[in-house]
């Protein structure tokens, strides 16, 4: 069924006519049919209200000359029927004995019209409203949200912090660069090392490395100065996707509110001007034109204030739409903004690691020359411990009261092979696991 189709026969010949008198019908008549939508007002599941789009099917003929009328409303409530026994006792224009004759029979047509054109235009104020409540929650959020500032406190603190960490463990106060080891500067530098050592005694200078207690302070302070970033970061974590469908939904919405209203506008008119038109017409009963001037006027009144307020509803929903399409595009920035913030503190995180293996690498790597100072002062004393710790074994005896050199020293050779089969053993055992 289209929104508005109407045919008559008035300029139809007599003998063409379809009479049939028993039923009152003198084939002479003006059929109106029309599809109208409006919105009702229900409740889900969790008790929230719902706007569902209804639609209502009205076909009308009116014979022109007995006055007798034919309604079929098709709709998938009781609504209409209820509005229409309402209307028959409220309205006088309705009742039974107004429709006497063929003017009040026109008459209660056009009322029963009103009854079903008025309803195209209710609850769309409500409704709108409504919706208009549920975008500006949603907006509101993102145009009053704090997020222009870049949070860079994160990185500035760990990097502080692993910088720091690294200065303090040091296990000896070297230059912060890479000692060279080619040979010609070995020994130069070791031997400087080894002397800083001895002359400092493993201290560290108070002016070049941080005291411990300050750390904490630094840290604190640092997270007292960026706690405002910090913060604006925090919130773009309020802006979730669903969000984001809701917005989409709305505006589905009012799309399809902008069309419904577009329609009933269309199909108001035609029925109007379908009306305005067979009153032209010559065939059209005097009798009608005599008696329902004034009603006639004040249907197309009628009609006229439902069209200018469907429009109005139009402009809200026009302003409303676009009003939702710049909060989209703003959610949307703000959605992208938080991906590449969420990005960036993982880069920055990234890097900050980076930082800190960098710093413990270079802490090894130091840790590996004091090792190699430590294993070349050894080797250096090691030969005169093993003399020192051979002769002091009892292995060679120093005779003091011996008068002649054969005497002087004694070998016990039984305990020296001992000692040569022990240190046999075990330089095999060595090879042996090798």
């Amino acid at each position: 069924m289209t929104g508005f189709s109407c045919h008559d026969s008035l300029d139809v010949a007599d003998e063409r006519l379809l009479e049939i008198p028993k039923l009152g019908r003198s084939g002479r008549e003006f059929c109106v049919q029309y599809l109208l939508r409006s919105l009702e007002r229900g409740s889900g599941l969790d008790n929230t209200t719902t706007w569902n789009i209804r639609q209502m099917a009205v076909y009308h003929t009116f014979d022109l000359v007995t006055g007798k009328a034919l309604w079929i409303n098709i709709k998938a409530n009781g609504l209409m029927e209820n509005r229409i026994k309402e209307a028959s006792t409220e309205f006088p224009a309705l009742g039974s004995e107004a429709m006497n004759d063929l003017a009040g029979c026109f008459t209660a047509t056009l009322e029963t019209h009103m009854v079903h054109l008025e309803w195209c235009d209710e609850d769309w104020r409500a409704c709108i409203n409504d919706i208009e409540r549920k975008i500006r929650t949603v907006l509101t959020k993102a145009q009053t949200a704090r997020i222009d500032a870049q949070p860079k406190g994160v990185k500035r603190a760990f990097t502080l912090a692993s910088t720091l960490h690294t200065s303090k463990t040091s296990t000896f106060d070297f230059p912060e660069k890479v000692i060279d080891l080619d040979p010609p500067n070995l020994r130069r530098r070791i031997l400087a090392s080894v002397k800083k050592l001895i002359t400092r005694g493993y201290s560290t200078d108070k002016q070049t490395i941080l005291p411990i207690q300050s750390l904490p302070q630094l840290l604190r302070g640092t997270c007292a100065g960026e706690r405002d970033e910090i913060d604006k970061l925090m919130i773009l974590d309020t802006f979730s996707f669903d969000e984001v469908q809701q917005l989409h939904y709305f505006g589905e919405l009012l799309e399809s509110f902008c069309l419904v209203m577009n329609l009933n506008d269309q199909a108001l008119r035609d029925i109007a001007e379908s009306y305005e038109e067979i009153w032209e017409r010559e065939g059209f009963p005097s009798e009608i034109k005599d008696h329902c001037k004034k009603e006639l006027a004040s249907f197309i009144r009628r009609i006229n204030r439902i069209r200018r307020n469907l429009q109005i509803r139009i402009t809200q929903v026009k302003s409303l739409m676009a009003w939702l399409h710049e909060g989209k595009t703003l959610f949307d920035g703000i959605l992208q903004y938080r991906n590449v913030q969420i990005g960036r503190i993982f880069a920055e995180s990234s890097q900050a690691q980076s930082e800190k293996m960098e710093g413990i690498a270079f802490k090894t790597e130091k840790e590996t020359i004091s090792m190699h100072v430590i294993t070349c002062v050894t080797l250096a004393f090691l030969p005169a411990m093993f003399v020192a710790t051979f002769f002091q074994s009892g292995l060679v005896e120093i005779n003091q009261d011996a008068k002649d050199f054969s005497e002087a020293v004694n070998l016990h050779q039984f305990a020296f092979e001992l000692f040569v089969s022990i240190c046999r053993a075990r330089w095999r055992a060595g090879l042996d696991k090798v």
